[in-house]
């Protein structure tokens, strides 16, 4: 196995949000699978240069539509935004990206390890702030490990490129704002796609999440006015425990996604 590297510079940590380290498993649940967090995150600003880990091809770069997978076979979902897969050579692991503000490569390309081949950034719902999310798949995953097939980056990546930079390659490509036009979906084909398989559409999803988010919104101004634990509130309903303040930024974020995507449905 050659040496892979990590996408970004050295000098950019793990990040650390709402008190959790968001490394490689932590966080067990919500969001998360039962094993945890499928990858680690690196607080970057967006724009940040995204680097290849290692020499291959590009498997995907598009954003996803459902939340559960379904629609390919690595279970890339709506969250991670705009994503890139490199397929190592050499039957190695596939390396993902997620959250990026943009691409220079497009499916199929080849590339070489330190190349530039995007940027960071924040899109995608399950993101609170700019930052990478980085996976790695190992070759014969196992999908029902916890993580959705996915493993420590650590066990493959002992670089990074600004360690290994080869100063004579020069960017994949030209920075483009989204993938390519055919991976791109209608506003039509996006809102009737069927979030979950055999499930409602996504435009039905939304009206479910923004009840919910009327619902959190609630007990958000309780929580935040230190209103008791037992003061009952919307639908006769309890005021549960404190929730995650990270938990209310996801759906903060979920709504503003919401909002825009109804905007674009009427335009």
């Amino acid at each position: 196995m050659g040496k892979y590297a990590y996408p970004l510079e050295s000098k950019w940590p793990i990040s650390f949000v709402a008190g959790i380290v968001r490394s490689f498993a932590s966080a067990p649940g919500g969001v998360n699978p039962v094993g945890g967090h499928t990858g680690e995150d690196r607080a970057a600003p967006s724009g940040t240069p995204v680097y290849a880990p290692t020499d291959g091809y590009i498997e995907f770069e598009q954003f996803w539509l459902t939340l559960d997978g379904s629609d390919n076979p690595w279970l890339m979902t709506a969250g991670g935004g705009l994503t890139v897969g490199l397929q190592a050579d050499g039957g190695g692991p596939l390396f993902i990206m997620a959250h990026l503000s943009a691409t220079l490569i497009n499916r199929g390309q080849r590339v070489r390890k330190g190349q530039l081949i995007a940027l960071t950034g924040n899109s995608g719902i399950w993101t609170t702030g700019a930052h990478l999310h980085f996976e790695v798949i190992p070759p014969h995953p196992n999908y029902n490990n916890g993580t959705y097939g996915r493993v420590n980056p650590a066990l493959y990546c002992t670089e990074y490129p600004d360690q290994v930079a080869d100063t004579s390659l020069g960017p994949a490509g030209t920075i483009t704002t989204t993938p390519q036009e055919d991976d791109m979906p209608d506003m039509h084909t996006f809102l009737t796609t069927a979030a979950f398989t055999g499930g409602p559409t996504i435009s039905e999803l939304f009206v479910d999440v923004k009840a919910a988010c009327k619902k959190v919104d609630a007990i958000h101004e309780a929580i935040f006015n230190n209103e008791g634990t037992n003061k009952s509130i919307i639908g006769g309903e309890s005021l549960p425990s404190l929730t995650n303040k990270n938990d209310l930024k996801i759906l903060d974020r979920l709504e503003d996604v919401i909002t825009a995507i109804e905007s674009q449905g009427k335009a």
